[in-house]
């Protein structure tokens, strides 16, 4: 079997709930992304990414890749959210190729439905991440709380 992890988009997991439960599938079944492995892929763990660059996103993300390398990792796979919506996914493969040249770099876990199911999928996904969410200080102004 070959080890892999999982690379998820920190906005999809974080602010809008995702449990990975596409990518996980994925793994467990054997498909999209994993059908490469004629052996099996053997799941050793999942991580996010440090969310959108900061100056300190790089060395967040090398410190919790260097966690999966530790324990023998041998692929990353880029989640699906993040091909789909990841400005930055090409920066992110080349600091893995460069600073943990043996692991594989793949780019995606399960498949987008086809048709007009993923294109509902992916339009809903972005109007989730774009949403305007109300913040704390918002909240309690509008709850009457606080003087205006």
């Amino acid at each position: 079997m070959t080890s892999v992890g999982i690379l998820n988009c920190s906005n999809m997991t974080q602010d809008i709930g995702c449990s990975s439960f596409g990518c996980l599938d994925s793994v467990n079944q054997g498909t999209g992304a994993f059908e490469r492995y004629p052996d099996g892929a053997e799941l050793v763990g999942i991580i996010n990414c440090a969310g959108c660059p900061t100056s300190r996103a790089p060395e967040k993300l090398l410190n919790r890749l260097r966690t999966l390398t530790e324990i023998g990792v041998e692929a990353i796979h880029f989640s699906a959210c993040m091909l789909g919506f990841c400005p930055f996914r090409g920066q992110y493969k080349a600091l893995i190729a460069e600073h943990f040249p043996s692991v594989a770099v793949v780019e995606g876990t399960h498949a987008i439905p086809e048709g007009a199911a993923g294109e509902q999928l992916v339009a809903g996904m972005k109007e989730l991440l774009c949403e305007r969410r109300t913040n704390m200080a918002e909240y309690i102004k509008e709850i009457g709380m606080m003087n205006s």
